[in-house]
This record gives C-alpha cells, sequence and structure tokens, in this order.
C-alpha cells in the first residue's frame, strides 16, 4: 500500500492511498479529525460527498463549514450554512457559491457586500500573472464582478477555472486563521 503522511502543526495523520477508493479516510481513526486534516484530506482527494456528516460535527465557524462544504463538492449544504449568515466573510461564500451555481446575478449581488481586502489583492496578482488583470480590475484593484463576468463569458472560462479553487483556499485559509 502507498501510505502518505502529513504533519500539521504538531500533529501527525497518516492514511493509506485505498482510503480514498469509495470510503471515508477520516473512519481510518477513532478520534475526531481537526479541523485541518479535514482540509488536507478534502484538498488531497478532491472531495467526497461522504465529508459532510463530518464536517458539520467539527467544532468551527460555519464560514469555514460552508468552505470545507464546497470544497467537499456539496454546493448545498455550504449554500444552507452561508444563507442565514451575516457579515463580509458570509457574503463572500455566497457569492462564490452562487458564481459556480451559476447564478452570476445574485453572486454579484453578494460580492457588492465585500469589501476590498487582502485576499483580492492576492487574486489580482495571480490575475498579472496570467495575464488577464485588465480584465478584473478598476482602478488596479481586483473587481469580483468583473471577475463574474469573465466567469459568465464562455471564452474566458479556462484561466478562470484557475483562479476560482485558489480563491477558495485563500478563503479557506483565512478563515481557519480566524478559528481560535
Amino acid at each position: 500500500m502507498n501510505a502518505r503522511a502529513h504533519k500539521l502543526g504538531t500533529t501527525s495523520i497518516s492514511f493509506e492511498s485505498h482510503d480514498f477508493q469509495g470510503g471515508n479516510p477520516l473512519t481510518t481513526d477513532m478520534r475526531q479529525p481537526s479541523v485541518k486534516e479535514h482540509l488536507l484530506i478534502l484538498r488531497e482527494s478532491g472531495g467526497s460527498k461522504d465529508l459532510t456528516s463530518s464536517i458539520a460535527q467539527l467544532p468551527c465557524g460555519e464560514e469555514l463549514k460552508a468552505g470545507l462544504n464546497l470544497l467537499n463538492g456539496n454546493w448545498e449544504a455550504a449554500h444552507q450554512r452561508v444563507q442565514t449568515l451575516k457579515g463580509s466573510l458570509a457574503a463572500h461564500w455566497h457569492g462564490i457559491i452562487h458564481r459556480r451555481e451559476p447564478d452570476f446575478g445574485n453572486a454579484k449581488y453578494w460580492f457588492r457586500q465585500v469589501p476590498p481586502n487582502s485576499l483580492f489583492a492576492s487574486l489580482l496578482a495571480s490575475a498579472h500573472q496570467l495575464g488577464k488583470a485588465h480584465l478584473v480590475a478598476h482602478d488596479n484593484q481586483w473587481d469580483p464582478l468583473k471577475f463574474i463576468d469573465c466567469c459568465a463569458d464562455a471564452g474566458q472560462r479556462e484561466w478562470t477555472r484557475v483562479l476560482d479553487p485558489m480563491e477558495v483556499d485563500l478563503l479557506l485559509d483565512y478563515c481557519l486563521e480566524r478559528e481560535p
């Protein structure tokens, strides 16, 4: 078997490659996996709807659970989590969820509630590297509404599919940093 081990802070986790084929990699360990372990496993496996109930029981904020569900491929669970939340972080997740749906008008509604932030600067830097900053910037600042327009344009989908998961990863990391 091809065993992989990862180090997260002071916690080391291991799982076998066969754990990802049809099963839940979290059930091989008797303890409740941490939020960081969930995030690592979801990033490594590409998501598995089998993790939805495990995510629901994590001791973390609803915004982080929404992001983990989105990474897990469960749009409905992610949307259900942010539906009743207030604030710019929830609005950011809500906008991403609707952009992926795709419901571009609704995505724009939610992104209008998200103030400029450090994630936007990172996304603009990545857009510069892709040679696409001119399509998503306004006054040299990331414009999430312009990015939504690019996502809606079939001719732009290839490069937008690079930035979308990057935004999800950045937002997940931000949520994780905010956790107590």
